[in-house]
Order: C-alpha cells, then structure tokens, then sequence
C-alpha cells in the first residue's frame, strides 16, 4: 500500500527536478567560481554557456535514466 502512494510522488519529483536543476546549477556554480549570481548574469558569455552546457548535460542523463525508472516502474504495478 505505501509501495503504490510512494511510486507517483516520486515520479513526479523526478519529472520536477528536470525543472528545478536549473536555478540549482547556476547557484553550485557561482559557489565553486566564487562568483556572485550578478557576476554570472551580467558577466562573461563563457559562464552563461557553462551553466547551460552543465543543464544540457544534466537533461541528457535524466533523458537516459527515465525511460529505464519508467519501465521498472510499469513493470511492477
């Protein structure tokens, strides 16, 4: 019973963080540069471009990883 309430939530919160990553990256990124967030807004096009890069590259994993949490989740129900 818990197993059945558990699945959706989590599927959920994993389809969110495909949308809440984003402000997540930009703020680890501005904490390991050192950089303030209107440094990284009103700066180089370089640290705009390597937030982005590092977002792309999140949604490519999450792209790989849900298909295989959707199927075993489907499978189980």
């Amino acid at each position: 019973m818990f197993e059945l309430l558990l699945r959706p939530l989590l599927h959920n919160l994993w389809r969110l963080s495909s949308l809440l990553s984003f402000p997540l990256i930009a703020y680890l990124y501005c904490q390991v540069n050192e950089l303030s967030f209107a440094d990284l807004d009103q700066g180089s096009n370089w640290h705009k471009g390597a937030v982005v890069g590092l977002y792309l590259l999140y949604l490519l994993v999450w792209w790989k990883l849900n298909p295989r949490v959707g199927r075993v989740s489907q499978q189980k129900l």
